[in-house]
């Protein structure tokens, strides 16, 4: 694996080297998408379509984030051509208390409860359907 700009995957105390290689895995995905479309393809179906264990697609959200969340917080170089951006991501930090976008149901309940009631009341799916059933359980995962 190589190591970019802000280190390599594994730099994260808790992530260990991934068991897939990217390139391919990220193919199998796309080909997943065009199979079955964007919006059809459930995190299930793309887990199955990739050859990975659920937990290695979380795990790979998860490091994604972190770098996501490195590369913003960097000023040597603004990831956006936003000249006030660390300001505003300090101010989000502190808004959202560190984390804008938690992973994990308990963390998100009250976002995806209203998501669900109101998925109901405009009839885009028959009757509420339990959180818990909306995701694909993840053994050590946080937040679940």
């Amino acid at each position: 694996m190589t190591a970019g700009p802000f280190g390599p995957a594994e730099s994260s105390s808790m992530a260990r080297q991934r068991e897939f290689d990217e390139c391919e895995v990220l193919d199998r995905a796309v080909a997943c998408f065009w199979q079955t479309g964007y919006q059809a393809t459930s995190v299930r179906d793309l887990a199955a379509h990739m050859a990975i264990t659920g937990t290695s697609l979380y795990n790979a959200f998860v490091e994604s984030k972190r770098r996501a969340r490195t590369r913003m917080r960097y000023a040597g170089s603004l990831s956006a051509m936003l000249p006030w951006l660390i300001d505003d991501v300090e101010e989000i930090d502190q808004i959202f208390g560190g984390d804008a976008f938690p992973y994990g149901i308990e963390a998100n309940r009250a976002s995806l409860q209203a998501l669900v009631t109101y998925m109901v009341e405009q009839h885009f799916i028959a009757r509420a359907i339990p959180i818990e059933d909306l995701f694909v359980p993840i053994p050590g995962a946080s937040g679940t």
